[in-house]
């Protein structure tokens, strides 16, 4: 595992050692604690990620790795799928899940390595500028997640009546022209 499988064998194990337990939770506490919980541990991490990073020593740079996987981004990847489903009602759950993480991916995936260039060329390399782009991104999905609707608790067969009501899309989001 490693190298020779393009990284997805230790990718599978972070996934079922961290993901998994991260969604469990997120089953009991909520979609949104366990979320915010590692986004702002993403945010408090960065500094001492980089610090670590910087030394490129494998004595550090392979414990900042398991550290950050396992407690910031296994809890919120992990909570994310069923957070995106109980989102929308089951008429539009499909495209409304598909067109807000198609978008999402295409804007944040495409100008993020492009913005982390930039910050990193204008530091003149200083990690600082990158930690503070991590912390940036971090703080800003903790507070979006902060102000979305809780959903584990709604059932995935529900009305788009009651999502509206639970706060989830607008009733006129989900309905369409007779």
């Amino acid at each position: 595992m490693g190298a020779e499988d393009g990284g997805r064998g230790p990718r599978a194990v972070e996934q079922f050692a961290h993901r998994r337990p991260r969604s469990a939770l997120s089953d009991r506490v909520g979609r949104r604690p366990v979320f915010i919980g590692g986004a702002l541990f993403m945010a408090a991490f960065a500094g001492p990620f980089f610090l670590m990073v910087d030394t490129r020593s494998p004595v550090l740079v392979c414990p900042a790795l398991v550290v950050m996987m396992a407690l910031g981004h296994g809890a919120v990847f992990g909570p994310l799928a069923a957070f995106y489903a109980e989102l929308f009602p089951a008429r539009v759950r499909y495209s409304g899940v598909s067109v807000g993480y198609q978008a999402g991916s295409v804007v944040l995936g495409g100008f993020t390595p492009m913005l982390a260039t930039s910050v990193a060329l204008w530091s003149g390399g200083a990690s600082w500028s990158l930690m503070a782009l991590v912390a940036a991104g971090a703080l800003i999905a903790a507070a979006t997640m902060a102000v979305a609707p809780e959903t584990f608790r709604r059932s995935l067969d529900a009305e788009a009546g009651a999502a509206a009501r639970d706060g989830a899309v607008s009733r006129e989001a989900v309905t369409t022209p007779a």
